[in-house]
């Protein structure tokens, strides 16, 4: 029944901002903010509250090890929902924050609801393993796009675009629509240089249909001295540890694709440096009662 009655809330959600194709003056973790026409972002919150707590619980506790304010690269910050997210539930933790979005339509509501927060650089950028070009976006749905596109685009690095912006990078997040591992090779010099905790989306199909392979974000990271991964569900539930294997990234790929059909199966997988392996067990268990 819970589902049926938020499921017909954001059907009327759609409903009203498809007439005139209006955005939608919302709240989003607290803060007045425009939603494009058709953005799911408020369902999947009502819906799977979770999801975001390894993101939250990853900001929180590289804080808390460090004891220090945090320098944050958020890639793939859309309409700015993460940055919100951020400064809502890490606000101490939060020292400086690098959003950057490729796609100019939500680079426009990312600019305008992050106004408002202090220590926020925007960035509108394709990334890839190497500047050039890369695939042009094209949107999944009204919350989403990816490099799937049939032309091509300017594409930078996170290395040419960050390494001379700050001295030190203590967390990297990436959510790109199956492209997350091009761009964590092309920030082979930051990952070395810096050692940040990682968190990334793993979605085979997507990366599929971006022309990808599912091994890359893992044998980036690994190359660069990262051996724990924390693996959690697209609910935002701990699954296991790996150590970036071929082999077990391959098993995984094969399931996800299987089970396509019958969802949207994904992983978001936090990578951690040897610096932050005290960190591993806390990742872990964080929503189990002690």
């Amino acid at each position: 029944m819970r589902q049926l009655r938020l499921a017909r809330v954001w059907q009327a959600l759609v409903d009203y901002c498809g007439r005139g194709r209006r955005p939608l003056r919302v709240r989003l973790h607290g803060f007045p903010a425009l939603l494009n026409p058709g953005n799911p972002y408020p369902f999947i919150l009502a819906e799977n509250p979770g999801f975001n707590e390894p993101l939250v619980q990853l900001v929180r506790q590289v804080h808390r090890h460090l004891g220090r304010p945090l320098v944050v690269i958020d890639v793939g910050a859309s309409i700015g929902n993460t940055a919100l997210l951020l400064a809502a539930e890490c606000g101490e933790a939060l020292g400086r924050l690098h959003c950057l979005e490729g796609d100019a339509d939500f680079l426009a509501y990312l600019q305008h609801n992050t106004a408002r927060l202090a220590r926020v650089t925007v960035y509108h950028a394709m990334l890839a393993r190497a500047v050039g070009v890369t695939r042009a976006l094209q949107h999944h749905h009204p919350g989403t796009a990816g490099a799937t596109g049939d032309r091509d685009a300017p594409a930078t690095t996170l290395d040419h675009l960050m390494l001379a912006a700050e001295s030190r990078f203590d967390v990297l997040k990436s959510d790109i629509d199956g492209s997350d591992g091009e761009a964590l090779a092309g920030a082979a010099q930051l990952l070395a240089r810096d050692h940040p905790a990682v968190i990334f989306e793993w979605h085979p199909f997507l990366i599929r249909e971006a022309g990808h392979a599912p091994e890359t974000a893992f044998s980036t990271l690994c190359a660069a001295g990262y051996r724990t991964f924390l693996w959690f569900t697209n609910q935002g539930n701990f699954s296991h540890f790996s150590a970036g294997e071929p082999a077990e990234v391959e098993k995984w790929n094969r399931a996800l694709l299987a089970l396509r059909p019958y969802g949207d199966p994904h992983f978001d997988v936090i990578a951690l440096p040897e610096s932050l392996s005290a960190l591993e067990l806390p990742l872990a268990t964080f929503g189990v009662a002690t």
